[in-house]
């Protein structure tokens, strides 16, 4: 027997085996399971909303120490538990509940199949075909080396590998759209391979910063490594519809344009504390035509390299 109150899940029968969540249930109390030691089972619809159980979640102190998923919400730790059904596809189960909540040994089963476990110290973590997104915190601080992404994924969420030391070198599919931001903060990361091309890899979105919180100085390189050769690691630079909106990071070195650039905005290298020097793609008549705003070097850009030649700036 289940108590209810505003479709609130508040509590269930303490001697209960199997719960059948209702479809019209938005919230389930912190408790609501907590007395139920013979539960050994739970049903969950497709369009169960389990977003609002991150809302109160630090990401940061999300570290389970009992051999546990590593963001086991307190809710669903149930010591009997060993199955789980899910109305939806594995794809949509991943992107409904980001990997973060049972214990290791609970079996998921969804229409298409079961999901496959994954946890915190696995060595290689491989994500079904289908999944279109990688959640937001998805690894969080995992400890694997390796990650295989399908051509699926569009969407990789903020902070979504964070923390992953180990993982020295990523494949990104030509699929993918969207990189939010942190995604990459603190990892291991020392080579990035897009199955795209250079051209595919300049319009997937960036969000800023997209690599660290601070310098990228975990980007050894600083190149992309692209399916029709490599291109500049451009989250030196904050690009949106071919308009460098500013410069994200001090780097030393030069700062790559890529051809195609109509607009750079006004102090858009201004918070750089050294002189720089650029690398345009274009040529020096291209370079002209590019519309400049007002102290857009922030006077510290002294030359751009261009295909044809040099442009002197100081």
């Amino acid at each position: 027997m289940l108590t209810i109150e505003n479709n609130i899940l508040v509590k269930c029968d303490e001697n209960a085996t199997e719960v059948v969540i209702p479809a019209d249930i938005t919230k389930i109390e912190s408790t609501a399971f907590k007395e139920c030691k013979s539960l050994k089972t739970l049903r969950f619809p497709k369009d169960f909303d389990f977003e609002y159980l991150y809302d109160n979640l630090n990401p940061y102190d999300m570290r389970d120490y009992s051999n546990t998923y590593y963001g086991t919400v307190e809710t669903f730790f149930i010591d009997s538990l060993t199955d789980v059904y899910y109305e939806g596809s594995i794809a949509d189960w991943i992107k409904a509940t980001g990997y973060l909540f049972f214990k290791e040994n609970v079996k998921i089963h969804c229409s298409d199949g079961d999901a496959a476990p994954i946890t915190p110290n696995m060595e290689k973590i491989v994500i079904p075909n289908g999944v279109t997104e990688i959640p937001d915190y998805a690894f969080f601080g995992y400890s694997c080396k390796e990650i295989e992404i399908p051509d699926t994924v569009t969407i990789i969420g903020q902070f979504a590998l964070c923390n992953t030391c180990n993982l020295k070198s990523i494949t990104l599919p030509a699929s993918l759209g969207n990189i939010y931001n942190n995604a990459f903060e603190n990892s291991g990361i020392e080579n990035i391979n897009f199955k795209g091309t250079t051209e595919q890899w300049k319009k997937v979105y960036k969000d800023k910063p997209w690599g660290s919180s601070n310098e990228i100085w975990w980007m050894e390189v600083g190149t992309v490594h692209c399916s029709d050769g490599d291109t500049a690691f451009d989250d030196l630079l904050y690009i949106r519809d071919n308009w460098i909106v500013e410069v994200r990071y001090y780097y030393d070195g030069q700062y790559s344009i890529p051809i195609g650039i109509e607009e750079i905005s006004a102090n858009a290298f201004s918070g750089i504390d050294n002189y720089c020097e650029l690398n345009y793609e274009g040529t020096k008549k291209q370079w002209f035509k590019i519309d400049k705003g007002e102290n857009w070097d922030g006077d510290i850009v002294s030359v751009v390299h261009c295909s044809d030649g040099d442009v002197q700036i100081k």
